[in-house]
């Protein structure tokens, strides 16, 4: 989770609010604000995480909350009091939509609330989950085992969230995949989840399959997630594959794929796809990072990808273009070519990143990397053949 990211809270804080009121809220902790607390927490995400937000609820007006708790789904006391106080018909709706049903009636419902002298959202009531299971409990426990990622139902089968079937292909089909599992080949899984005392979401690898037909095998609260998954063949070749999987393994950061430059560069007009994509915090700012994976074709002229001399001109100053812009924009570009031998990737790393932090003004005498793994091809190799799935040993050409 890239906890030192402000756009990743801005997402949050727009995430949680539309979720909470229905309302856009505005984050009051500014990007400078955001940088210290990073650097007050020597960017430790198990400390920076428990710091204050600062927001602005669309209803209640400004309060703060941990940056764990608004991860969590926690919004302002206000609009949670609020909640705590629905009435019967509200509360019979929301433990429905996580697949509890109430069987109290209207009247015990009143009678239990009373005699408990709580809250209605935290008033013990007797509910039968989606398997036909008596469960005692209050709404305010549905929901908050729903935001922990549990499931609270100890007889059912203990998944993180109510997932049927018909639910499971609507999510795996809504990210984008499909799947060749069947409802009784589902059914056997879940049985086994029973057996093994196993979560369905999260323990139990799912094969899907992308628009492109690649078949790979994922948990399907990575499908689902916020950030979604990406099919490990799609758009990248074996050299974006090894270039891609040291970068990670170099500046222990995950990089996105495919990055389209105007995204990345907010004046930019011109449509660039960028093999790989990060931003980092080192002496407490934000740098963004881009790599390229040069093949022979940016170097030569190759008929498989250009169709005249014209084509590789154009790709010689698209190559040059994109060099310009990044130090334009203060972006460290990365460049490693296909001729490149995997033992000179570490230095090829630091010596690039050195220059560039010291040409570009971001650290008056640059910025040397330390502890940078060193790979040998069988090394790497190794690593990416167990960094996602078996099936990736089907790939001939790393």
């Amino acid at each position: 989770i890239p906890w030192n990211s402000y756009k990743f809270l801005e997402d949050l804080v727009r995430e949680v609010s539309m979720r909470k009121t229905g309302l856009l809220a505005r984050l009051k902790t500014t990007p400078t604000e955001l940088n210290e607390i990073v650097v007050k927490n020597n960017l430790e995400s198990v400390k920076i995480k428990t710091e204050n937000i600062k927001i602005e609820c669309p209803i209640h007006g400004e309060f703060k909350k941990r940056y764990v708790d608004l991860y969590e789904g926690q919004w302002c006391r206000q609009c949670a009091h609020e909640e705590m106080s629905h009435s019967y018909g509200k509360i019979k709706e929301k433990g429905e939509e996580f697949g509890y049903f109430l069987k109290d009636d209207k009247d015990i419902f009143e009678e239990k609330r009373k005699s408990q002298k709580k809250a209605p959202s935290n008033t013990i009531l007797e509910y039968i989950c989606i398997e036909g299971h008596k469960n005692y409990k209050s709404l305010h426990d549905i929901l908050t085992a729903a935001r922990d990622g549990r499931y609270g139902c100890k007889k059912c089968y203990r998944l993180s969230i109510m997932v049927t079937y018909e639910e499971f292909q609507r999510g795996v089909y809504e990210s984008g995949f499909k799947t060749e599992i069947t409802k009784s080949k589902f059914s056997q899984i879940k049985e086994h989840c029973i057996k093994n005392n196993m979560i369905l979401t999260h323990d139990v690898y799912f094969n899907i399959t992308c628009s492109e037909e690649h078949i790979f095998p994922a948990f399907y609260v990575s499908i689902t997630s916020r950030n979604g998954i990406k099919c490990p063949y799609c758009g990248m070749s074996a050299l974006q594959k090894r270039i891609h999987l040291y970068m990670e393994s170099a500046l222990k950061v995950p990089f996105e794929s495919e990055v389209d430059l105007r995204r990345i560069i907010s004046t930019e007009t011109r449509y660039l796809k960028m093999d790989g994509y990060t931003e980092i915090f080192l002496g407490g700012r934000p740098i963004k990072v881009i790599f390229e994976a040069m093949g022979e074709q940016h170097r030569f002229f190759v008929e498989a990808f250009h169709k005249s001399l014209k084509d590789f001109e154009n790709q010689k100053r698209r190559d040059n273009y994109l060099r310009n812009e990044c130090r334009d924009a203060g972006i460290i570009l990365i460049e490693f070519w296909y001729d490149d031998e995997v033992k000179h990737y570490k230095k090829l790393l630091l010596e690039q990143f050195y220059r560039q932090t010291k040409d570009l003004g971001i650290f008056e005498d640059g910025y040397y990397l330390k502890r940078i793994p060193h790979y040998t091809p069988r090394l790497l190799h190794n690593k990416f053949l167990g960094a996602i799935q078996n099936v990736q040993k089907q790939i001939k050409d790393f």
